[in-house]
C-alpha cells in the first residue's frame, strides 16, 4: 500500500494542479519570446467544471437512520459541509474514503483524502480488505505516522527509514485498538464513475478536458504576447538619417522617446523634401478569442456545463426553457454521482450503526434506511411548494408527515421544531371527546324540559287556565299565542255549551 501511494501521487498531483490552476504549461510553441515563457498562464476551466457538478451533491443524510443513531452521526460528524470534501476529491481524483471511527463513546464519518489514504479492494470491488492512513511526523521528516486498518482492529505505526524505496526500514507499533467490526474494514471508498475494468473509478478532469484546457492555456499566452508586441501600431518613416534619432551630443535617442514623439519634430531633408511616414496596422486578438471559444465548446461538450458557465455569454440571454434546456446533461451526471456515492454513504452508515452497538444485518438496513439528496435539478421553492401541494390534496403523501416538510428542503432541526409546534398547538383528543359529550348531554336534557313543559301547558289549557297565566307559572314568560288552538287543546262540544251556559 506504500507503494500504492507513492505511485500514484504523481497522477493526484497533477490533477490536483489542473483543478486549483496551478499546473503550468509545458508546450508553449516556438514562437513565444524566452522572457515570457515564465509567464504563469492558466485557464481554470477543470475547476469551473468540477465545481458545477458537486455543487448539484447536496447530501442531506440518512432517511430513516433516526433508529439508529445516525442523526446524530451526521450532526456531530458536520457531515452537512464536510460530506462536500469526499465528493469533491471522488470528482478530482477518481477516488476518495470515508473511515469510520469510535472515539469515547461517539461514532464518527471522516472524510479522507487520496494524497493520503489507499486500500486494497475486496472482491465485489466496493469494500476494503485493508486500508492504510500515512501522515508525515512532526520533527521527523525520516518517519510517517500510519494508521493501519485491518478486519476487527486498528493498528497505529511509526515507519522510519527507507520510506519510498520499500516502505520504511523499521516499523514500531505505537497502538492497538478493536472497532468491534470482526468482517469489516472501517473504511469505505467513495469511487467515481467505477466500472468493472476500473474499479477504482476515473476522475472528471478526463484526457480530453485537459487537452482543451492546455490549450486554451497556450491561446491565452498567444493573446498576451500579441498585446505586448503587436497591438500597438508600428510605425516607420522613409527620408531620414540616423542624425534624427540622436540627442545634440551624439548619443542614441531612447526608444520610447522616439516612439512618443520625435516623428512628430522632424524637419526637411536637404533638398527640402518633407519625411515619408506611414503606420502598419496592428493585430487584432479576434483569431485568437475565437479559438478560445472553440475550445470553450469542446469543453462544454466533455464535461456537461454549459458554455456559458467558461465566460462565454451571448447579448441575448437565453429564455428560461432553454436555460433548463442546456443543464438536462448536467442535471442527469448529477443523478449519476448521487447514485454512485449514495452506495458510499450507506455502508458507510451500517457501519456507523453497528459500531453504535446496533445488531442489524447489511440487507435489512438497506430496506430501512437511505441516503437522502437534494434535487440536483435545483427547482424553485414555489415549483416545489406547487409539487407538493398537488401530492398532498391527491392523497398521496400525508400533510402533516416529516416527508412533506424534507420535500420543501427544511432541515432536520425546522422539521422537529415544526412538528413540536403542531403537537403543543392541537387540542387533546381526550379533552375535546369529553366536551363533545357533555354538550350533548346538555342539549339532550334541555330538549327533554322544554317538552314537559309544553305538554303541562296543554294539560293547562285544556283544564281551562288562561294561556298566559299557565306559561307563566312554568317558565314560559313572554310565549306569544297566536289564537289558534290546535284540536288536541280543544273542548268537546258538550263541555263547551256547559260553559257558555
Amino acid at each position: 500500500m506504500f507503494r500504492q501511494l507513492d505511485s500514484l501521487s504523481g497522477f493526484h498531483r497533477k490533477m490536483l494542479g489542473y483543478y486549483e490552476g496551478s499546473k503550468r504549461l509545458q508546450r508553449m510553441g516556438p514562437v513565444i519570446p524566452k522572457a515570457l515563457r515564465n509567464l504563469d498562464v492558466v485557464a481554470g476551466w477543470p475547476g469551473i467544471a468540477v465545481d458545477a457538478l458537486e455543487e448539484r451533491l447536496d447530501w442531506l443524510g440518512w432517511a430513516g437512520g433516526s433508529e439508529f443513531g445516525l442523526d446524530e452521526v451526521f450532526r456531530t460528524s458536520r457531515l452537512g459541509s464536510e460530506s462536500a470534501s469526499a465528493h469533491l476529491d471522488a470528482l478530482v481524483h477518481g477516488t476518495s474514503f470515508l473511515v469510520i471511527a469510535k472515539s469515547g463513546g461517539r461514532v464518527s464519518v471522516i472524510p479522507q483524502s487520496p494524497l493520503n489514504t489507499t486500500g486494497i479492494l475486496s472482491r465485489d470491488g466496493f469494500t476494503l480488505d485493508a486500508a492504510l492512513i500515512r501522515q508525515p511526523t512532526e520533527g521527523r521528516p525520516d518517519a510517517w505516522e500510519v494508521e493501519l486498518f485491518l478486519l476487527g482492529r486498528v493498528l497505529t505505526v511509526e515507519v522510519s527509514g527507507n520510506l519510498h524505496a520499500n516502505g520504511g526500514d523499521s516499523w514500531k507499533v505505537l497502538e492497538e485498538a478493536q472497532t468491534g467490526l470482526p468482517d469489516v474494514v472501517p473504511v469505505v471508498p467513495v469511487q467515481n464513475q467505477r466500472r468493472t475494468s476500473r474499479p477504482w473509478g476515473r476522475s472528471e478532469i478526463s484526457v480530453p478536458m485537459r487537452f482543451y484546457t492546455d490549450e486554451a492555456a497556450r491561446a491565452l499566452l498567444g493573446m498576451s504576447v500579441n498585446r505586448d508586441f503587436y497591438s500597438f501600431p508600428q510605425r516607420y518613416v522613409k527620408g531620414v538619417d540616423q542624425s534624427d534619432f540622436s540627442n545634440p551630443d551624439g548619443s542614441a535617442k531612447p526608444g520610447w522617446e522616439i516612439a512618443a514623439g520625435a516623428f512628430l519634430a522632424m524637419g526637411k531633408d536637404d533638398d527640402g523634401d518633407l519625411p515619408d511616414m506611414g503606420e502598419f496596422r496592428p493585430n487584432s486578438p479576434a483569431p485568437f478569442t475565437e479559438q478560445i471559444r472553440v475550445l470553450a465548446q469542446l469543453m462544454a461538450g466533455a464535461s456537461a456545463v454549459p458554455e456559458r458557465y467558461f465566460g462565454f455569454v451571448t447579448s441575448n440571454p437565453p429564455s428560461a426553457e432553454a436555460l433548463l434546456g442546456e443543464t438536462d446533461r448536467l442535471v442527469k451526471r448529477a443523478e449519476r454521482r448521487q447514485g454512485q456515492f449514495g452506495s458510499a454513504w450507506a455502508l458507510a452508515g451500517w457501519l456507523a450503526a453497528r459500531m453504535l452497538g446496533h445488531r442489524v444485518t447489511e440487507s435489512e438496513f438497506h430496506g430501512r434506511v437511505r441516503p437522502r439528496w437534494r434535487d440536483a435539478a435545483t427547482p424553485t421553492r414555489a415549483a416545489t411548494a406547487d409539487a407538493v401541494t398537488k401530492l398532498t390534496a391527491a392523497g398521496v403523501l400525508p400533510p402533516d408527515s416529516d416527508e412533506v416538510l424534507r420535500m420543501l428542503d427544511f432541515d432536520e432541526a425546522t422539521i422537529a421544531s415544526i412538528q413540536e409546534h403542531r403537537r403543543n398547538a392541537a387540542p387533546d383528543p381526550l379533552a375535546a371527546l369529553a366536551g363533545a359529550v357533555g354538550r350533548q348531554t346538555d342539549g339532550t336534557s334541555e330538549a327533554t324540559e322544554l317538552k314537559a313543559k309544553f305538554d303541562a301547558l296543554g294539560v293547562a289549557v285544556r283544564s281551562g287556565v288562561d294561556p298566559d297565566d299557565a306559561a307563566a307559572k312554568l317558565g314560559l314568560e313572554g310565549l306569544e299565542f297566536t289564537g289558534a288552538v290546535p284540536v288536541s287543546l280543544r273542548m268537546p262540544e258538550a263541555d263547551a255549551e256547559q260553559l257558555e251556559d
